[in-house]
């Protein structure tokens, strides 16, 4: 119960949504005019977009599900901030791949101990709604960064393919 009578966190969930809309607009407009490419970052965005809305569209059951974005955005920003500080090594399909790969934990850990009473499925829409939503955070950290004038140094992914090759 609050203050205002019985009230469900799905009942806040439209309106977290707006709010933390306005902020991701107001974000993205900032990024544009400090963008060294407002063109790329914009169809970028574009494009996250309507990844977003075709998961809303035929993947999304439940309004909880939007919870998602912002989680694993941050979680998304905060990987990419810690392997990469400076924003000069672009790892952004390593960071896609561990962040993809905690949310894949993550509901294999609700479907195995969380939900075991009420849940007869593996929530499969989450892993992809996960990459879209890691997505997000890629674009806002990486959003305004210069591109590197020559590629990066790489060194060899050998604990993910390792990871990979344990899946």
């Amino acid at each position: 119960d609050t203050f205002m009578g019985r009230m469900a966190f799905s009942e806040l969930v439209p309106y977290l949504a707006l709010a933390g809309g306005v902020a991701l607009l107001g974000w993205i407009a900032r990024q544009l005019r400090r963008s060294p490419r407002p063109r790329l970052t914009a169809g970028l965005w574009l494009l996250w977009l309507a990844s977003a809305v075709m998961i809303d569209q035929f993947l999304t059951f439940s309004t909880n599900e939007y919870a998602h974005y912002p989680q694993y955005a941050l979680l998304a920003w905060l990987v990419a901030r810690t392997l990469d500080p400076q924003r000069s090594r672009w790892v952004v399909g390593r960071v896609l791949f561990w962040t993809t790969l905690m949310g894949m934990g993550d509901e294999l850990l609700q479907y195995l101990w969380i939900t075991t009473s009420y849940s007869d499925y593996l929530d499969f829409n989450d892993f992809l709604t996960n990459l879209v939503a890691a997505a997000a955070g890629m674009l806002l950290y990486y959003g305004a960064a210069p591109l590197p004038s020559s590629p990066p140094p790489r060194d060899r992914p050998v604990l993910a393919w390792s990871v990979v090759g344990a899946l």
